[in-house]
């Protein structure tokens, strides 16, 4: 029995070992058919898809081809086929400097030459914004911004190259790109579109619209946008920033295509409008591109800069606002510094009170005292300048948040221990040098530094230079800002006492 019972087992294992054979034989037979069937893989050499080149159908119609595919999983992937125009290489510059220049009609021009860059920047910047606003205009720069930016992302076949290229500020607006530099006719081109045929009509992106007055809604709710509200109407009465959320979110609900573009085409104008370029090409053939594009902005009437109004002579007390919507408290606080008579603030200042942000939060932040903090501004006030922080916290922590914002503005920004003012000149030349590596870096810094306060700029590289010859004597002089006089305001936003 005990042979029988091993060759039993010899018999088993044998045709066991002959089935893999089978099974495999069975596999190719199931399988051969299916890869020589086209079951979903293509030859992209036959079949020309793999976007060979940039498509000439509309949007509209690319999402019906998708919709489609979508029903019928045996159709073929759509061909997108995009015709990109040629080429236009502009001749290299010889140094890396900075080019003042003219756009037409009164809008400076500066171009930056940049030999070793492999990128373009083009920054088109106008003074003014949200700040001056009409109260019939209240909340059309963010909405013309909103509608602008969302046309561009539905419509990228009627805007190559741009990506969320419009922002807009409390005291400016701006519209931006960076692309390679045989693009930059190109990126001009699409700048150019969106600026004198600006696609902001509100009924043909009504979501875009309902964000933007969401967006107010939540400042009814939000602590530190009622703290700060209340502090720039206690010491930036003049400025038009001070508007209840809801009156703006009324007035963007109305606001419709014609109101804004006439309200784009009397603010993207000369006297306003100054534009920046950056990159491997020679300024004065980077210019004519520039001017045939956007030469047609240069016959707009003349629209001067704003006029800011000065600050407060003296804020009111401290002001606390309570409501049952909060869920948190926020404390906020301004600081504005106006030059004493026949003295001028170094344009400077800027950028150190920039380099301050962390210096103010981190201590409190170590302590627990607060979430977060935030620096806004500088903002232009008559011929100063204005600044806030804002920090948010527990309800029963918010005086002394508001104790140390008290201190804050007073001591700011040029009582600071020697530790941090002697870091600022190694800080300030890094972020120059920094700036200055890329060309939308370099439009920025220019503009955000210079341009925006109506100074002449001067390159990235150079302030750079400027910053490390800079002594700590030398900050201390430009944070006291020629012996200027001060104005401070407080305010908290904390729950109503027993709300539920």
């Amino acid at each position: 029995m005990k042979l029988l019972a091993i060759f039993a087992d010899v018999v088993i294992e044998h045709f066991r070992s002959r089935m893999v054979y089978l099974y495999l034989a069975l596999t190719v037979l199931a399988v051969g058919p299916l890869i020589g069937s086209d079951s979903g893989t293509r030859d992209i050499t036959k079949t020309g898809d793999w976007f060979p080149v940039l498509a000439q159908a509309s949007a509209s119609q690319i999402e019906q081809r998708w919709e489609k595919l979508a029903q019928n999983s045996e159709a073929p992937a759509p061909v997108l086929e995009f015709a990109w125009p040629p080429a236009e290489p502009l001749p290299l510059p010889v140094e890396k400097r900075l080019v003042q220049l003219d756009l037409g009609g009164g809008i400076p021009l500066y171009i930056m030459e940049m030999p070793e860059a492999e990128t373009a920047g083009i920054l088109l910047l106008a003074l003014g914004g949200t700040c001056d606003e009409q109260e019939s205009e209240w909340g059309a720069a963010d909405l013309a911004a909103a509608l602008m930016n969302a046309a561009v992302k539905e419509h990228p076949d009627e805007f190559p190259l741009l990506s969320n290229p419009v922002h807009a500020a409390l005291q400016q607006w701006e519209m931006s790109v960076e692309c390679l530099p045989e693009r930059f006719a190109m990126a001009v081109e699409s700048l150019a579109k969106l600026a004198l045929q600006p696609p902001v009509d509100p009924a043909a992106f009504p979501d875009t619209v309902s964000r933007q007055q969401r967006a107010l809604d939540k400042q009814t709710s939000d602590p530190e946008s009622r703290a700060l509200a209340a502090v720039r109407a206690n010491l930036m009465p003049g400025l038009r920033i001070t508007a209840d959320s809801q009156l703006i979110r009324h007035n963007i609900g109305r606001l419709d295509q014609s109101e804004l573009r006439t309200w784009l085409e009397r603010f993207l104008a000369p006297g306003r409008l100054t534009v920046v370029a950056a990159g491997p090409f020679d300024a004065e053939a980077a210019a004519a591109v520039l001017r045939r594009y956007l030469g047609p902005l240069a016959s707009r009437p003349w629209n001067p800069p704003p006029q800011w109004p000065p600050a407060a002579a003296a804020a009111a007390a401290a002001v606390n606002v309570e409501s049952s919507l909060f869920d948190d408290a926020a404390a906020a606080g301004a600081v504005a510094i106006t030059p004493s008579a026949g003295n001028k603030i170094d344009p400077r200042i800027r950028q150190l009170v920039d380099l301050l942000d962390v210096d103010v939060q981190l201590p409190l932040r170590d302590e627990g005292l607060i979430y977060g903090g935030y620096l806004y501004g500088p903002y232009r006030v008559g011929q100063g300048f204005a600044w806030e922080y804002s920090f948010t916290s527990e309800t029963r922590k918010i005086q002394l948040i508001r104790a140390e914002l008290q201190r804050w503005t007073k001591r700011f920004p040029a009582d600071w221990p020697d530790s941090i003012i002697s870091a600022l000149p190694l800080r300030a030349e890094r972020k120059a040098r920094s700036a200055g590596t890329q060309p939308g870096g370099t439009c920025r810094y220019i503009a955000d530094n210079y341009l925006q306060w109506n100074e002449l700029p001067i390159s990235p590289d150079a302030a750079a230079d400027q910053w490390a010859a800079c002594s700590m004597a030398d900050i201390r002089v430009i944070l006291t800002a020629g012996g200027a006089q001060r104005v401070t305001a407080t305010a908290v936003a904390k729950p109503k006492e027993g709300r539920k």
